[in-house]
């Protein structure tokens, strides 16, 4: 049954759930774009276990794929993460269309909380650019944080032990950043 192999698949913490991703995750690209109704796959697995949390964060490699519709179509809202690099800028635009094509046909009740600077340098004159380029073109429409995630290996590291960045490097500053954005979201 969906509900009980969901279920076996989460890992608990202390402070976080999480449901990691699997090399079997890729396999979604070949069955996906067969399925009926495929927009809704991710919304059917999650109705399992939507009840017990109050809130679910649904973490989206980049790119307007399947995978990515189907996270858009079950969530109430979406944090544009963008790292401070010039080549992240690049699909931002991409990213807002889709965004808006899901509100259109497949999720009316979807709203952008804002876009989100990641692996941020605070001493490098690229990073800074980048920040003023994201709030100078996109500012006016969309909320850009304050809190940005500064870089960090841990944020890439926490992953390979299917475990949170709270529970594998809790003091960090980028885990306090995260800590300090979801607490913005929640009291919106």
């Amino acid at each position: 049954e969906m509900s009980e192999m969901v279920h076996k698949a989460i890992v608990k913490s202390t402070t976080v759930d999480v449901l990691p991703s699997t090399a079997k995750l890729s396999l979604l690209d070949k069955v996906l774009p067969t399925a009926t109704c495929r927009e809704f796959i991710l919304k059917g697995i999650l109705k399992h276990i939507k009840s017990e949390y109050d809130y679910i964060f649904i973490d989206c490699h980049p790119g307007c794929d399947l995978f990515a519709i189907n996270a858009l179509t079950v969530s109430d809202s979406v944090i544009i993460p963008v790292e401070a690099h010039p080549l992240g800028l690049e699909g931002l635009d991409q990213v807002e269309k889709l965004i808006a094509t899901v509100q259109r046909h497949l999720n009316p009740n979807l709203k952008i909380d804002g876009i989100l600077l990641t692996k941020f340098q605070n001493n490098t004159n690229c990073c800074r650019d980048i920040r003023d380029v994201v709030k100078n073109s996109f500012g006016d429409r969309i909320h850009v944080f304050d809190e940005y995630i500064k870089y960090s290996i841990n944020i890439a590291e926490a992953p390979e032990f299917g475990i949170s960045i709270h529970e594998y490097a809790p003091k960090i500053e980028a885990a306090q950043s995260y800590a300090k954005i979801a607490l913005e979201v929640m009291l919106r």
